[in-house]
């Protein structure tokens, strides 16, 4: 999945964003990966940050060394069992 962090919301700059992956029904494994190159590298990439009750989110913030704005960041997903998934983001300022 390909994601565009904002350069401003709500006239503010962006400090943040979220991306949380939820499946349809009851938890199901996930394995979520971020990368600032559309070339994937499992190894190198920064795995997901935390589990919530119903899925798997990533943040990616400000204060980590390569933070930008308006710019493309890619996210990974190992999926493990059928389901119909749902992806939203939270940019936070």
């Amino acid at each position: 999945m390909k994601y565009t962090i904002p350069q401003e919301v709500l006239e503010d700059i962006t400090k943040s964003v979220e991306i949380y992956v939820q499946p349809e029904h009851s938890y199901s494994r996930v394995d979520m990966f971020l990368s600032l190159d559309q070339s994937f590298y499992l190894i190198e990439e920064t795995p997901s940050a935390h589990v919530t009750s119903t899925g798997k989110a990533i943040k990616f913030s400000d204060n980590e060394e390569n933070w930008c704005r308006n710019c493309d960041i890619y996210v990974i997903l190992n999926i493990y069992d059928e389901d119909r998934y749902y992806i939203t983001s939270l940019g936070r300022i």
